[in-house]
């Protein structure tokens, strides 16, 4: 995998300000595209409800310290 898209670094930028709209915009534009990889990854091995959790775990985890991601990696 390769590091983030433009998009995603500019809203990392956005987080790290602590801009207020970004974690809403985080979740409305990746959620879905994250849930579906999570799936993709484990479906076989993992119920979806529990996917859909981790997801949303690692998803808040993120906003609530952005400051540990590198986008570059």
């Amino acid at each position: 995998m390769s590091g983030a898209s433009e998009w995603e670094k500019e809203l990392h930028e956005r987080l790290l300000r602590s801009d207020p709209v970004a974690p809403s915009e985080l979740a409305e534009r990746l959620y879905d595209t994250v849930l579906s990889e999570v799936g993709m990854a484990f479906a076989k091995e993992t119920d979806r409800d529990i996917l859909a959790d981790a997801t949303s775990e690692a998803l808040i985890n993120y906003l609530k310290q952005p400051e540990k991601y590198d986008p570059d990696l």
